[in-house]
């Protein structure tokens, strides 16, 4: 009896061993394999910045050319980092784990506003918070992970995201809350059932659609406004990666979802979010 019990547990630690160490490395070695060998990139962004009157509106947009100094060396040393994280979420989709905002973004964004008499300074966060959409909405064209890194889903870098100057919906939100975050703005993401956007929290002002006390922000391409936030909603939402329990859920269980007819942590996983 004890024998059959110590065979019983070897096999379930096995297994565990193999779902959640062996299975996930696997997983990560052929997105290393699959990576498209030639990308078209470059550190140029063009974007068209809102340019707010004394009574803090948008009075016009301004198109401007940012270099951000990103280097196809930043983008090859993004793209070789460990694949491993960002399907199982400690970046990409964790909220106090997004990677950090390059420098030159944050450089090139302030050098714009200076162009035309501004910093950064003189406004107020939610004024910001529209700079950061108009450059992530104007700056960035949408396009699937498929195209881009020959994956079914892909959660990039902001690094990876401008040089290449084209993201999904996680690449762009997470584009956003990189920025906002680099400018002292709370800022997370929100996933919802097929989609994710971008959420801040700001003095002195909210959105008519909030998820958890957060503004929801649409960050792709496709909702194309300059003058202000756009708000969708997207249906049920909540705000991503506050537990190591949600990344799993919210991002390396998302990956096995559409690439596996059966996992069985998709299944645990669900049942216990």
């Amino acid at each position: 009896m004890s024998r059959s019990l110590s065979v019983l547990t070897g096999i379930c630690v096995g297994t565990i061993i193999f779902l959640t160490i062996v299975f996930p490395a696997q997983i990560c070695s052929c997105y290393k394999d699959v990576k498209v060998s030639e990308y078209e990139g470059d550190s140029i962004v063009s974007w068209y910045m809102p340019v707010f009157d004394d009574s803090g509106m948008v009075k016009l947009q301004y198109p401007v050319t940012t270099d951000t100094g990103i280097t196809e060396e930043d983008f090859r040393e993004a793209m070789d980092s460990p694949m491993c994280r960002r399907i199982l979420g400690s970046t990409g989709y964790g909220m106090s784990d997004i990677p950090d905002c390059p420098q030159g973004v944050v450089d090139g964004i302030d050098d714009a506003l200076g162009r035309v008499g501004m910093t950064a300074a003189d406004l107020t966060e939610h004024q910001l918070c529209v700079v950061i959409s108009a450059f992530v909405r104007t700056g960035i064209g949408y396009a699937y992970d498929d195209d881009l890194y020959g994956c079914p889903d892909y959660a990039a870098s902001p690094t990876e995201t401008v040089y290449l100057g084209r993201g999904d919906c996680e690449d762009v939100a997470i584009l956003f809350v990189s920025i906002a975050r680099a400018y002292g703005i709370d800022a997370v993401l929100i996933g919802y059932s097929d989609h994710c956007n971008a959420g801040i929290r700001v003095s002195g002002w909210e959105g008519w659609n909030t998820v958890e006390g957060y503004t929801v922000v649409e960050c792709t391409s496709s909702y194309w406004y300059v003058d202000r936030i756009f708000s969708p909603d997207c249906g049920e939402g909540r705000v991503l990666g506050q537990s190591a329990a949600d990344r799993i859920v919210d991002s390396y269980v998302t990956f096995c979802d559409r690439t596996l007819p059966f996992n069985p942590i998709l299944y645990i996983a669900r049942m216990l979010s």
